[in-house]
């Protein structure tokens, strides 16, 4: 069964903390991936992983992103936000 490829139009994907963490789960595609990687590794959902697990699970997310599986639209980093004009 082929797995669908899944769209993130902003920039939720990316984790943004103090810890070095890519992808942020509370973005809800990655979270789904998040769950399924604990099911799939038998890892209670309320433990949650360790740092090596962690790297691993980014890099599967990284994998599926390089092999357009989940593409992520716009640049990367931040939004700059446009100024509207004023009406003259």
């Amino acid at each position: 069964m082929q797995e669908q490829t899944k769209y993130i139009t902003d920039q939720t994907i990316y984790a943004s903390c103090k810890y070095g963490y890519v992808f942020s789960l509370s973005n809800p595609i990655v979270h789904l991936h998040y769950r399924e990687y604990l099911d799939r590794k038998g890892i209670p959902k309320h433990i949650g992983l360790t740092d090596a697990q962690r790297k691993n699970f980014e890099a599967e997310i990284q994998f599926k992103i390089n092999k357009g599986e989940i593409i992520v639209r716009g640049e990367c980093g931040s939004y700059v936000r446009k100024k509207r004009r004023k009406p003259e």
